[in-house]
């Protein structure tokens, strides 16, 4: 019982040192170990900063998440839209080429396809 106090009074004192301290440094933890519960706390210690690791990780996947939800989204809606120009009115492109904001239109589709490109380009770099 006194070794488990120990070790949840170790993970305690691990506990608050990295929640006040930021980034806890696991460099040279082995030369500060003298007894048993030393090791335990340079064990917490490394765990602690593998959880902050896996807390930073996930931000970016979060993103990545949600990102992939309000792309369905926006697909949904481009079928929705699609669905209602050529089925429901049938119209086709030279009817839509000829009103006054197609211009703003394509301007805005060269923007896309540019930042698309752009984005495959750093894809490539980066996998």
């Amino acid at each position: 019982m006194k070794k488990l106090l120990t070790i949840f009074g170790a993970f305690f004192f691990a506990s608050a040192v990295l929640t006040s301290c930021g980034s806890a440094s696991v460099e040279d933890l082995d030369k500060d170990i003298d007894s048993e519960e030393d090791a335990v706390e340079a064990l917490m210690i490394i765990i602690e900063a593998q959880m902050e690791m896996l807390n930073k990780a996930m931000g970016p996947y979060q993103e990545l998440a949600d990102m992939k939800d309000r792309a369905e989204d926006i697909q949904d809606a481009s079928n929705d839209v699609m669905e209602k120009i050529f089925r429901d009115e049938e119209w086709d492109w030279d009817d839509l080429e000829d009103t006054d904001n197609w211009d703003e239109y394509d301007d805005l589709k060269d923007e896309y396809d540019d930042l698309s490109e752009d984005l495959r380009d750093l894809m490539k770099d980066t996998f």
